[in-house]
């Protein structure tokens, strides 16, 4: 179903942001995968963030986390382009090279989503592929 809904988000040019599981089920749609960590299950952590977002969330900020996956840069698919990692290097945010797509591994929705991730959706919105 999700492959469905990812099909037809790309063929129409519908902007998608995945969130958690989300970003970890695009990664695997373009052929990537992830794998099993600890200490991210209802916590906070802190992201470093790449130039390409840190116009949005600055060089660092901090997340909250509720996830037990997590994807090594080694194993993020093919055009997908990262944005944000935690302390151990796990990829937590990514874009896609040249379609509207963007993924976070924390939870906007939740309490601890930060401001930030407004101005985040918002461009996605509004702009499309800021990144570009």
């Amino acid at each position: 179903m999700v492959k469905k809904i990812l099909q037809y988000a790309i063929k129409k040019n519908i902007p998608v942001l995945g969130v958690c599981r989300g970003l970890q089920l695009i990664n695997k749609y373009f052929g990537g995968s992830f794998v099993q960590i600890e200490n991210h299950v209802a916590t906070h952590h802190n992201v470093n963030f790449k130039k390409s977002w840190e116009s949005i969330y600055g060089n660092k900020n901090k997340v909250n986390s509720y996830h037990m996956n997590g994807i090594d840069p080694i194993d993020l698919a093919e055009g997908l382009i990262p944005t944000a990692f935690d302390s151990d290097g796990y990829v937590e945010g990514f874009y896609h090279d040249n379609l509207t797509i963007a993924s976070v591994m924390w939870h906007p929705e939740r309490k601890g989503g930060l401001p930030e991730d407004v101005v985040l959706i918002e461009k996605l919105l509004k702009e499309g592929a800021f990144w570009k």
